[in-house]
């Protein structure tokens, strides 16, 4: 490798280390109550960079938003898939998917947070965990598991009880609510039927 190309691989190497300081000092500050009334300011702050710098990797906070939500889906629908390998049937799969990002959101509250608010911005239909909800109401719609009509119904119901549960447990950690209660109202709310909703959610750990 040339010198020339050592420099610009450093380079590069360089930019996307800021780039992630950025996300990930986010995570906190965006993570809270209220979070999305965060201003670029105070995410600089909690990076450490220049209001400059954070305009040299996004070109306003709808991109930030957009490479935030990204990062923190990531690894989460990475980590999921890899659970839900050697499971069987849509309705156990759903099941290991829902404990999987409830029981995160409250292990991980700043986590929890940044996808309940970001989600408002509607960035949940843009990523692979979406795709894969659909992929799985539409298996399950085809088996006779769902007994529902309409996908994009079925994807916004999972949608809706995701977050809200999510929202639930952040408000009132500390409370009733738990990912199999809010799992076992979701699949009442698919119309599955009485043996889909027998067996409890399974333990998975999400890091």
């Amino acid at each position: 490798m040339s010198a020339g190309s050592r420099q610009l691989s450093h380079e590069a190497s360089r930019r996307e280390l800021t780039k992630k300081r950025l996300l990930e000092a986010a995570v906190p500050v965006i993570g809270r109550k209220g979070g999305m009334q965060a201003r670029i300011e105070e995410i600089c702050g909690a990076a450490r960079v220049s209001r400059g710098t954070f305009y040299n990797y996004f070109n306003d906070m709808n991109e930030f938003y957009s490479c935030l939500w990204n990062m923190l889906t990531m690894a989460q629908t990475a980590l999921i898939e890899s659970a839900l390998g050697e499971v069987e049937g849509n309705i156990e799969r759903l099941r290991v998917a829902m404990a999987c990002y409830l029981e995160k959101a409250r292990r991980d509250t700043a986590w929890g947070w940044a996808m309940v608010n970001l989600a408002v911005d509607g960035l949940v239909e843009s990523d692979d965990a979406f795709f894969s909800v659909q992929n799985m109401i539409e298996r399950g719609m085809e088996s006779g598991e769902f007994r529902i009509s309409d996908v994009q119904a079925g994807c916004d119901i999972v949608v809706g009880a995701c977050l809200t549960g999510m929202l639930t447990i952040l408000k009132n950690p500390s409370g009733s609510a738990s990912s199999s209660i809010v799992t076992e109202m979701l699949l009442r709310a698919l119309n599955t039927s009485p043996d889909g909703l027998i067996k409890p959610a399974k333990a998975i750990t999400t890091g």
